[in-house]
């Protein structure tokens, strides 16, 4: 919304309440993505440290390096 007051772009109340609505709605939608690629991303590591075989002290020195 400060953005849109920068440029000078004057919205009534109802208008300045759907793109608040609006912006909420994409923010919990963009971190619901991110929470599902994080979980995917450990499903993948997991599969991997399987695939080769790897020790629970190989995996910690893998992750924490």
């Amino acid at each position: 919304m400060r953005e849109l007051k920068k440029l000078g772009v004057k919205l009534g109340l109802a208008e300045e309440a759907e793109w608040l609505a609006y912006f909420s709605e994409q923010q919990a939608q963009a971190r619901a993505l991110q929470e599902q690629i994080a979980r995917t991303d450990r499903a993948i590591d997991q599969l991997v440290y399987q695939l080769y075989g790897l020790t629970e002290e190989e995996i910690n020195i893998v992750e924490n390096t």
